[in-house]
């Protein structure tokens, strides 16, 4: 906990996002750094158990 507060108060200067059709998003570095890693985890969990679930119907379709 201690140095993910360090790396926040470390981190405070705004950054920009610039997005297609000349949008932005001006936030602090450690707010973008978070929501891409929410962003990740958001898609990425799904998707991983999605391929799971194939995986285990594949295995139990070839033992029958």
């Amino acid at each position: 906990f201690f140095v993910l507060l360090v790396f926040a108060l470390n981190n405070r200067e705004d950054v920009a996002v610039h997005f297609f059709w000349g949008w932005q998003w001006q936030a602090p570095l450690v707010l973008v750094l978070l929501s891409v890693f929410a962003l990740g985890v958001g898609f990425g969990v799904p998707v991983g158990a999605k391929i799971m679930a194939m995986q285990n119907l594949t295995k139990y379709e070839i033992d029958s």
